[in-house]
Parts: C-alpha cells; structure tokens; sequence
C-alpha cells in the first residue's frame, strides 16, 4: 500500500511539469521579447514601469496612445526612466529605437533622444520626410538642444518610422543616426556631434516635442540591440523566470 501511494503522488509532479512546460510554449509562442529585440505597443509602453509624462496627458486610443497639442516648446512628452541601467553599456554597444508614428497634426517635429540625467542626443523627423539630429541638455521637462538638419523627400508625414541608431562606446561617448521612412520615401542623417554619458548611471529614453502645434500618435516602440533583453523584462521574460522557479520548486518535492 505503501508503495501504491508513493507511485500515486508521483504522477501530480510529473503532471504539474507537463502544465507548465505547456504554459511556458504557449507563453514563448505568444510572441514579445526575443534576444535583442522588444516590441511594445502604445499602450504597452504607456503601461511600462519607470515611463511618465512630464508635460500634458497621452491618453489610450485602441492599442496606440495619443498626445494633444502641447502647452509650449521644446517639452519632454514622455519620458522612460532608467530603462538601460548603469553599468550595461560600460562595454560599449549600439541600441535601436523604433517608433512607429501617425501625424495628427499639420506640425511634426518629433524626437527621440537617449539621455543621462542633463544630457541628450536624438533623432528627429521634419513636417517633411526629413531627418534631423541633436545633442544638448534637459532637466527631466524641457531641453534645449543644438540642431543638425539633413534632406529628404518633399513628402508630407503621415504615418511613418522614426528610428533612432545610437552607438556607444566604451568611454561613453555616444553618437546617433537619425531613419525617416515613409513607404517608399526615406531620409537619413548621421549626427556629427557627440555626447559623452557617465556609464555608470543608468540612461533613459525621452521623446520630445518642439513647439505648440504638435500632436502625436504613437502606434508602437521597438528597442533593438545585444543588451535589450537585459535591459527591459517584457511580461513573458517574467513569466519565463516565474515558471522556472515553480518548475523547480516542482521537482524538489517531487525528491
């Protein structure tokens, strides 16, 4: 009898690790991160730990987040605190930001800047598919910035990618490339200036708007690069690590 028992409660581990096995593909099929690539939507990223807005009020709109028109200039309308932490890059590495976009407004200048806790450097987008770039400083509200203009289609924005590449090296020093890309229409700009951020605090992400008449939609975020996965846990990674811990309390009792 003894040993019927025994036999009987080893079979709920095994069943228990079958479920979550199970659970784990499901998750893993479900999509969202990958080694080096996260995607979130507007609303995802609205929801994100450490992402607050400085200046008016995004509100949800389907699965994308809107921004009325902006209270003044050169404001910070989102911004992502900590979302690489310190010492991540202190070997140096290249980071993609992506945003897709809608234009809601006859004015588009938006940007998206990395940033340590007073300095920046961004990629920017004109009414026109035309890129820009910049470097200057912040104070978490406003910033103020040196700007470098490029060419590009004359093509008004209407939903379009902002993509901004920036390399960091080992000492910190940063540069970006600024990727406007509108169906068939492109431009793209490499920043000649750089900044120089101290590795060892954490860095962040801003977006900005420059002047009174713009509004903003924003359909979906992609960050890209070898440190991304480290950087920013999507609720499957979560569920990744959750589910290792049960599986492996799992097995303990299971012994």
């Amino acid at each position: 009898m003894k040993k019927q028992n025994i036999l009987a409660h080893s079979g709920a581990p095994t069943r228990r690790a079958g479920l979550l096995a199970a659970t784990l593909l499901l998750a893993l099929g479900s999509g969202g991160a990958q080694a080096g690539l996260i995607t979130l939507s507007g609303a995802g990223l609205l929801g994100q730990a450490g992402v607050v807005q400085p200046n008016g009020n995004w509100t949800v709109a389907g699965s994308s987040i809107q921004h009325a028109l902006n209270n003044g200039g050169n404001l910070v309308l989102l911004r992502w605190d900590n979302v690489f932490g310190a010492n991540l890059f202190s070997g140096g590495g290249e980071v993609k930001v992506r945003l897709d976009m809608t234009s809601l407004s006859g004015d588009q200048d938006p940007m998206i800047a990395l940033a340590d806790s007073s300095q920046l450097i961004g990629a920017g987008a004109f009414d026109q598919v035309h890129a820009f770039t910049g470097t200057g400083s912040h104070n978490g509200s406003t910033f103020t910035y040196d700007l470098q203009t490029g060419s590009g289609p004359n093509v008004a924005l209407n939903n379009f990618i902002l993509e901004g590449v920036f390399t960091i090296a080992a000492s910190g020093q940063t540069t970006v490339r600024s990727n406007v890309t509108q169906g068939a229409n492109n431009a793209t700009l490499v920043e000649s200036d750089s900044v120089s951020f101290d590795l060892s605090q954490p860095l962040s992400l801003l977006f900005l708007g420059q002047s009174s008449s713009e509004s903003y939609q924003i359909n979906s975020i992609t960050l890209e690069g070898d440190m991304i996965g480290a950087a920013v846990p999507e609720p499957a990674t979560a569920l990744l690590l959750s589910l290792g811990g049960l599986l492996g309390l799992t097995r303990r009792r299971a012994a």
